[in-house]
C-alpha cells in the first residue's frame, strides 16, 4: 500500500461511539502518519470538529447524532462507512 506523502500534516477526526473501534482506527491512521483525534459521542464530536480537521471518519449509527455533524460548518470531507 502506498502511503500519502503529506499524511503527517493531516488531521483526522474519528467519531464512533464504540470505543474499541475508534481506538483501533486511531492507531491505524496514526501509524499511517495522520494526527488523529477521537470523539465517542455527539457533543465531543461537535466540539472537536470546531478545532478543525482535514478529514472526518463518521459512524452513521451513533444514537442521537444523525446528521448533526454534517449540518455544521465542517468543511472537511466526511467519510461515512457502512
Amino acid at each position: 500500500m502506498e502511503r500519502v506523502a503529506a499524511a503527517s500534516t493531516r488531521k483526522m477526526l474519528i467519531v464512533d461511539d464504540e470505543r474499541d473501534i475508534a481506538a483501533m482506527l486511531a492507531d491505524y491512521f496514526s501509524m499511517e502518519g495522520y494526527e488523529t483525534v477521537v470523539a465517542n459521542d455527539g457533543s465531543a464530536a461537535l466540539a472537536r470538529a470546531e478545532s478543525g480537521a482535514d478529514i472526518v471518519l463518521l459512524d452513521v449509527n451513533m444514537p442521537g447524532f444523525v446528521g448533526s455533524l454534517t449540518n455544521t460548518c465542517v468543511t472537511a470531507p466526511i467519510i461515512l462507512p457502512f
